[in-house]
């Protein structure tokens, strides 16, 4: 599930955005494909699991 908490809060126009997760328990790939389709005005960077 992903929380748009941050996003919704914040002016990131000027922003590249790089989608991670530090929890090896689920794929981070769905969660940044959710995040792309709600905010497509925003240029999207790297997806990544941090372990």
């Amino acid at each position: 599930m992903c929380d748009y908490t941050f996003i919704e809060a914040h002016d990131l126009s000027s922003k590249v955005l790089n989608v991670f997760a530090t929890s090896g328990g689920s794929p981070v790939g769905p969660c940044a494909a959710d995040l792309k389709k709600a905010y497509p005005q925003y240029t999207w960077g790297e997806c990544r699991l941090m372990n």
